[in-house]
């Protein structure tokens, strides 16, 4: 059993996702209620519907995590699940996409997987785009520490 496979099995037992067959694929996705969240791509691709706004909202530490993969004009990501620390990223991120998904209500964004039909992009692949972009593994903590640290908090 795979990284990948382990940590999709720890995932299904969340109480807000369930089993399901997947639009995309054969085999089994993670769904919340009518939506698809996750599923696998080969033995440690990750397809994950993240939504366009929280991606926009993590699109800096996005482009960090050498895990994951952009698409396009896509509400899915790619990661890639090779090792603990990606298991950590994956149940990190599959947390805000369930969050971004009942957010949401009543307009589901989700459409199905393209991961076929788009080309990923990594800007990570490319360090001269960003300045003091770093290589190696930035790992789910480093996203959590990170968001936690730029939360505004409502005057009181």
């Amino acid at each position: 059993m795979t990284v990948a496979d382990r940590a999709m099995e720890q995932l299904a037992s969340w109480s807000s996702l369930a089993h399901g067959p997947s639009d995309c694929v054969t085999g089994e996705a993670l769904w919340a209620g009518t939506r698809e969240i996750a599923h696998l791509h080969g033995d440690r691709r990750v397809a994950l519907c993240l939504t366009t706004d929280t991606i926009i909202r993590l699109r800096d530490e996005l482009e960090l995590c050498s895990a994951v993969r952009l698409r396009p004009d896509s509400p899915w990501v790619t990661v890639v699940v090779e090792c603990d620390t990606d298991a950590d990223l994956l149940m990190t991120l599959v947390s805000a996409a369930l969050q971004a998904h009942f957010a949401q209500r009543p307009t589901p964004e989700a459409g199905p997987c393209d991961i076929e039909q788009s080309t990923i992009i990594h800007l990570q692949d490319t360090p001269t785009q960003r300045p003091g972009a770093t290589a190696g593994r930035t790992h789910a903590r480093g996203i959590a520490r990170r968001r936690s640290h730029s939360r505004r908090h409502p005057a009181a």
